[in-house]
């Protein structure tokens, strides 16, 4: 009878933690000026828990969405994302391949973005530079594509 109690107690208490009331929103990016509609856009989105990882991580992400391109232009939808401080990273797969192909310089040789369209200068931005706040249930972010 003792362990018929504590049973039900967990699957109580296993149910209660299964809720969570914390806000949620849906994140849209709009994302514009790829060179073609060859392959698709690759979008990691990095929550503040994982901005360490931002942008050389991708495996770190705390979202990765894989949107086709319609005239020139994507749109990647993140729903049920807490409220919070996020940053992305986009890139224009056009060889599906699924990685940034770079030139032997070691810059990108496919089409890239960073959120609030920061252009790096020496190095890459951390992610406070690139960070936008989801705050209400609908954010809607826009990035250019740099080719």
């Amino acid at each position: 009878m003792r362990y018929f109690k504590l049973i039900l107690l967990l699957i109580f208490f296993s149910f209660l933690s299964s809720f969570d009331n914390s806000p949620k929103a849906t994140l849209e990016i709009d994302i514009y000026n790829l060179e073609s509609n060859d392959g698709n856009v690759r979008v990691h989105l990095y929550s503040s828990d994982v901005k360490e990882s931002f942008p050389n991580h991708p495996e770190n992400a705390f979202k990765l969405k894989v949107v086709k391109i319609n005239n020139r232009t994507a749109k990647a939808i993140f729903e049920d994302i807490p409220f919070g401080s996020y940053a992305y990273s986009i890139h224009h797969d056009a060889n599906l391949n699924i990685k940034m192909d770079k030139n032997l310089l070691g810059l990108p040789s496919e089409g890239w973005g960073l959120s609030n369209d920061v252009l790096p200068v020496l190095k890459l931005p951390k992610f406070e530079a690139c960070s936008i706040s989801v705050n209400k249930t609908y954010v809607v972010s826009k990035v250019k594509v740099r080719n």
